[in-house]
């Protein structure tokens, strides 16, 4: 009923290249990284601290950086996921 392709096929042999050791913007990456990674714990334990279990509190539904009303308004919608 249904067809099996042949098992006596061989693969083809390419070699792969593999970067053994890494390059300067692996290294670099890494270390901006490491670097930026324990800044952010203490900041993120004390939002946890302060909301955590809390509503949100509540925000002006128009943000707006014009100071006058000469500004020609636009409007962006904008989706915040919290997970």
């Amino acid at each position: 009923m249904f067809e099996h392709p042949s098992c006596d096929t061989q693969p083809i042999n390419t070699p792969v290249k593999r970067r053994i050791m890494p390059d300067k913007s692996t290294n670099s990456l890494y270390h901006s990284w490491t670097a930026l990674v324990p800044t952010l714990i203490n900041p993120l334990l004390r939002y946890f601290g302060r909301t955590q279990g809390k509503t949100l509190e509540n925000i002006c539904p128009v943000i707006s950086a014009c100071g006058t009303s000469s500004c020609s308004p636009k409007w962006t919608t904008l989706v915040c996921l919290f997970f």
